[in-house]
């Protein structure tokens, strides 16, 4: 992955992968003319995300292009982002969250709609928990190699997920997050928003 980042060794700061000696590294992929850098994280006391990844252009990878065109076929909707994250052995992990940042957001008001997120994993298997925000429930899921896992509607509100450290050995996944931006920022396409 290209100009990604290896969570968890971000500025010397710690973080939920910091505590790894195998953090989850992530690259950030959007089409072409959009150039949005996808930050996210916790803020720092400036307000700012900790992590800030630089975009890759999917148009330039065309074996990735054309995985991504048949995600879309085979999920029925269509894309402009993607975040692809590695996840190195079974200490490898993201905690808890929603996708629920900004530029994934409509103005005006950074308005709650529902929009959909697939997520696509290939490689070795992990448990994809889930938590209930308002309840506190938990339950988990298992995602394997070529699993689709789809969140729509107000999943995002409702809910959180992770990928939590696992306690026995495990070989590497591979994970594709698609998304739409609909918020652009210092890019091409902020005209549209």
């Amino acid at each position: 992955m290209t100009k990604g980042g290896d969570e968890g060794q971000n500025s010397g700061q710690k973080n939920e992968c910091s505590r790894t000696k195998h953090p989850r590294k992530t690259g950030w992929y959007v089409k072409s003319p959009c150039s949005c850098t996808y930050s996210y994280g916790p803020e720092n006391d400036f307000g700012e995300k900790l992590f800030n990844v630089k975009p890759n252009l999917v148009d330039e990878t065309p074996v990735f292009l054309e995985f991504w065109k048949y995600i879309e076929k085979v999920v029925g909707f269509t894309f402009n982002s993607c975040n692809v994250s590695y996840y190195g052995n079974e200490l490898a992990e993201t905690g808890p969250h929603s996708d629920d940042e900004g530029i994934f957001l409509s103005k005006p008001k950074r308005k709650r709609e529902p929009f959909q997120i697939v997520s696509v994993s290939l490689l070795s298997s992990r448990e994809f928990e889930l938590m209930h925000k308002t309840s506190g429930v938990r339950f988990s899921v298992w995602a394997g190699p070529f699993d689709i896992l789809i969140m729509e509607g107000k999943f995002q509100w409702e809910f959180k997920h992770s990928v939590p450290q696992m306690h026995s050995s495990v070989g590497p996944r591979l994970n594709f997050t698609f998304r739409n931006i609909l918020t652009h920022k210092n890019c091409p396409l902020c005209a549209q928003n």
